[in-house]
């Protein structure tokens, strides 16, 4: 379960479950939340990970935002937000 702002919501994934796939394959992971609009948090978990492997060979960006409502129905709130974790989020990881 996960909240915010007062709604909750169940996630359908869990980020454990992909590390116990990756591990149980031989491989290593190490699993980050982080909120992609944070520069401060990337920072922390690009330094962990350069910390535990020596560097990052590769990054999964499963972060998204997304607004089913069409273009004049959706303010300008939710396209900020989108935009800062689609666009920003994907460019600063």
């Amino acid at each position: 379960m996960a909240s915010t702002r007062g709604h909750s919501f169940k996630l359908r994934g869990d980020r454990y479950r992909t590390d116990v796939k990756v591990e149980a394959a031989g491989g290593k992971a190490l699993p980050c939340v982080v909120d992609v609009r944070n520069e401060q948090q990337i920072s922390e978990a690009v330094e962990n990970a350069v910390k535990t492997f020596g560097g990052i060979d590769i990054l999964i960006n499963n972060a998204s935002a997304i607004n089913l409502t069409g273009t004049l129905d959706t303010s300008m709130k939710k396209v900020d937000l989108m935009m800062n974790i689609n666009a920003r989020g994907t460019y600063l990881t």
